[in-house]
């Protein structure tokens, strides 16, 4: 069992990466967290027996023959009835064998899972089929994540059945990446529309044989009848001009949704002038617009520009990564300077030249201390000629 360092982390979690790095679960309620490389079916059966056998929270006695999770989770000494958030990330041994040992401690009448993160784990149809029938008698779980398995059309139902049940009470759903099909995810749309409490949807670069249109014609539908999401992330979804078009229309009556993440779909100058159309509605309630890594040009951020001068709602704007020029960049920096509610603005990844018009428009932002924006571009002057680079802040 190498590569197990149990370390200090929130008191009532586990967590196990196969990655270095991750999210953090802050300062608060800090005891256990760990590290583990290599984790298989065995060595996850015998970390769930621990924690099922401690009910009290107080150390399991006796001897460990095997050493490692089991041995780590006596230490720890937190029990199933302690147990609020478990992340087991990367583990590429778990599979669908390993994941039905998960359900023993989903099911289990005494549990309080509240957070559970299996991101990565080769996890599929078959596994997420018995995963999400446990779920449905679990009343305490907030957040699923299961990105980057592959959980296919099966998978996909059996998560669009888990949305229609009363429980649990999920309020975010992650699953990108997990080679979900047209059939599965219009099936998970359809559950969304009469949901209740799920407020946060990542469902990036789904598998997708439908045309773009179609797509994005079943996100609006749902956003037509749902009252509680107010995140979504569907990028790399290849909706295109006619798919943002579809969704910016939508979004002129949905005043739910707060972010909207449509990065990587395609979208270029008609559907950039339909985002900015809705932007400059006056009836746009969304705080956080991501429409970076698209084909989005001078014509249509030169509407954007006009448009962000007079838009009150917005806090953060991504266009990093697409086809904008000096025109298009300068109209940009004339609307940010004329709006004082945005507090971020991504545009690396765009055509800065040197000593243009936009550099010095952005310049004189950057140089502005009453300004407070965070943008992801610095401005420096060398031989009298301001040049952009990029801002790691």
């Amino acid at each position: 069992m190498e590569d197990l360092v149990p370390s200090y982390g929130p008191e009532d979690s586990i967590m196990m990466s196969g990655k270095p790095g991750g999210e953090c679960w802050g300062t608060e309620k800090v005891l256990a967290q760990t590290m583990y490389k290599g984790i298989d079916e065995n060595g996850l059966d015998e970390m769930i027996t621990s924690l099922l056998a401690n009910t009290t929270g107080e150390e399991v006695k006796g001897e460990d023959e095997k050493g490692g999770l089991g041995l780590f989770t006596r230490q720890w000494g937190g029990g199933v009835g302690r147990l609020r958030r478990l992340a087991i990330r990367y583990q590429s041994s778990i599979r669908d064998p390993a994941a039905l040992s998960l359900c023993r401690v989903v099911e289990d009448p005494r549990t309080a899972l509240c957070y559970l993160d299996l991101t990565g784990c080769e996890i599929g149809g078959g596994g997420c089929v018995a995963l999400c029938a446990a779920l449905a008698q679990n009343e305490t779980l907030e957040v699923l994540l299961l990105g980057w398995n592959s959980l296919g059309r099966e998978g996909g139902e059996a998560l669009a059945d888990l949305l229609y049940a009363s429980t649990p009470p999920l309020h975010r759903l992650d699953i990108p990446n997990t080679s979900l099909d047209t059939r599965s995810v219009v099936q998970i749309y359809a559950a969304l529309r009469g949901q209740t409490k799920l407020t946060e949807l990542d469902m990036r670069r789904p598998l997708l044989f439908a045309q773009s249109a179609d797509y994005a014609e079943c996100v609006s539908q749902m956003l037509g009848q749902n009252s509680c999401l107010t995140s979504l992330d569907i990028g790399g979804s290849r909706i295109g001009d006619d798919g943002a078009e579809i969704l910016a229309t939508t979004l002129l009556k949905c005043r739910t949704l707060k972010i909207l993440k449509v990065g990587a779909n395609g979208i270029g100058l008609i559907g950039g002038e339909a985002f900015a159309k809705l932007l400059g509605s006056g009836n746009c309630a969304l705080e956080e617009l991501d429409l970076s890594r698209n084909d989005i040009v001078d014509e249509s951020a030169s509407v954007i520009g006009h448009v962000l001068a007079e838009n009150t709602t917005l806090q953060v704007l991504d266009l990093s990564g697409n086809s904008i020029a000096n025109t298009g960049l300068t109209a940009l920096g004339e609307g940010l300077n004329e709006n004082y509610t945005l507090l971020e603005f991504r545009l690396w990844g765009n055509d800065f030249p040197d000593a243009g018009s936009a550099v010095n428009t952005f310049h004189k932002i950057i140089e502005d201390s009453s300004r407070t924006v965070v943008l992801d571009i610095k401005t420096y002057v060398v031989d009298g000629k301001v040049k952009a680079a990029q801002s790691w802040r």
